[in-house]
């Protein structure tokens, strides 16, 4: 009977420390799920500013000057090249 009881609390223990861990684990979770969704947020914003910006520079260059993008970074922001 001592050791049934003995198990018994040692179960209950463990248990509640378990059920702890994965509380604080599901926190965390919660937590970095979170600052991940305004990182992924932050830089799509700064993507499409950068996209702007590089749009914006193309635009007020003359067409000898253009050949200073890339041609991956003028598809990328919509440019026809001829």
């Amino acid at each position: 009977m001592f050791m049934n009881n003995y198990f018994y609390y040692l179960f209950q223990a463990q248990a509640k420390e378990l059920d702890t861990d994965y509380n604080r684990l599901r926190q965390q979770y919660a937590r970095l799920s979170s600052e991940h969704t305004t990182l992924n947020n932050q830089q799509k914003r700064n993507f499409q500013l950068y996209k702007e910006q590089k749009a914006n520079e193309i635009a007020s260059l003359d067409g000898k000057n253009a050949s200073i993008f890339t041609v991956k970074e003028c598809s990328a922001l919509g440019v026809k090249l001829n």
